[in-house]
Parts: structure tokens; sequence; C-alpha cells
């Protein structure tokens, strides 16, 4: 039935959360779990919903978690993409800068001229 995301025989609010939930649910062609990169945790889900009809672990999203899947996976396998990305929290910022304003010192004593 058209529009049966979790098919469960009805169309219903449930369809919509899981479509809406799933709606960018790839960041990279592969990346099954979402998490930016194509690696082994997308395998460990393929493996894990292996014959189900998804949505999770459906890399593909053909509707069944198969072979296909895996392709998908190997041939994207260590892509990156999507949001996600490492940004520095503020903590780390700040001792960035406290070592070096450390190093400040030991760098002008170097550089001292001898008399």
């Amino acid at each position: 039935m058209s529009g049966d995301a979790n098919s469960d025989g009805t169309v219903n609010i449930f369809d919509l959360n899981l479509i809406s939930s799933n709606w960018t649910h790839l960041s990279h062609a592969g990346d099954a779990n979402g998490d930016g990169i194509v690696n082994i945790f997308d395998i460990n889900l393929v493996s894990s919903n292996w014959g189900s009809s998804g949505p999770s672990g459906d890399a593909n999203n053909d509707g069944i978690v198969n072979i296909f899947d895996v392709n998908l996976i190997s041939s994207n396998w260590g892509a990156t993409g999507g949001s996600v990305a490492a940004v520095p929290e503020p903590a780390s910022w700040g001792l960035a800068v406290v070592a070096a304003l450390a190093l400040v010192p030991k760098v002008r004593r170097g550089c001292r001229a001898k008399s």
C-alpha cells in the first residue's frame, strides 16, 4: 500500500513519523547509521537487520536489508559528509590558548642574545 512506510496495513501518523525521522537519515550514500562516515558501524547495522524490510540497515532504501546495502557501503567506504563535523568545544579553545601562553616565556628566553 502506497504511503504505508511501516507495513502495518494502514497509512497513519506512525508512517509519517517513520518517514520524517528518516528524511535526512543518510548523510552520504552508504552511511546507514547516519553518523557522517561510511564504516564498520554501517556494516554492523546491516548485518543486525539482515533480511528485514528496514528502514534500519537499509542503506540503499530499496525496502530490504540485503547484499545490495553491503555493496553500497563498500563502494563508499570511508566517505564522510553530511552535517556531522568536528567542532572544538569552548573548553578546548581555552586550553589551547593557555598552552600557547605558557610557551611564550620559553620562546623569549631562547631568543635572547648572549652578551
